[in-house]
């Protein structure tokens, strides 16, 4: 196995307040200039969380698409509104069922995208489908 980075955050202290600065795999470079060594702190923080959530996303949607050997032009297939409404569904029936534990709050939390993104438009599928079962009873 070869290890490839996928990218580089590093913290540089500058006069002018703290440089975050991020290379990545393709060679691009991205410069933050931020207030201070908190919020930099908070900044590189972010961008773990956000690339944690990208691969969860591109896990899910990588194991219900097949690519027929082509390839996906270096983007993800994107989730279909379908697709987003069925996973919000499966969450609240386990919920609604009695189970309610770590890693069900996980998934959940996986599915909004918190706390990298907290999708207001995944939560109003959540909400929609905790709406359907409440009827359902």
């Amino acid at each position: 196995m070869r290890e490839r980075p996928v990218g580089t955050v590093w913290l540089e202290e500058t006069n002018n307040g703290v440089v975050l600065h991020m290379r990545v795999g393709t060679g691009a470079d991205v410069m933050l200039t931020l207030p201070n060594a908190s919020v930099a702190a908070q900044a590189e923080a972010q961008l773990r969380s956000v690339l944690a959530m990208a691969t969860m996303q591109f896990q899910r949607v990588a194991k219900e698409t097949t690519s027929g050997g082509t390839l996906w032009e270096g983007f993800m297939p994107e989730e279909t509104k379908a697709h987003i409404t069925e996973q919000a569904e499966a969450l609240v029936k386990t919920i609604s069922d009695g189970r309610l534990d770590r890693p069900l709050l996980s998934a959940v939390a996986s599915f909004l995208h918190y706390p990298a993104m907290a999708s207001l438009s995944r939560l109003a599928h959540l909400l929609k489908a905790f709406e359907a079962a409440l009827k359902d009873r």
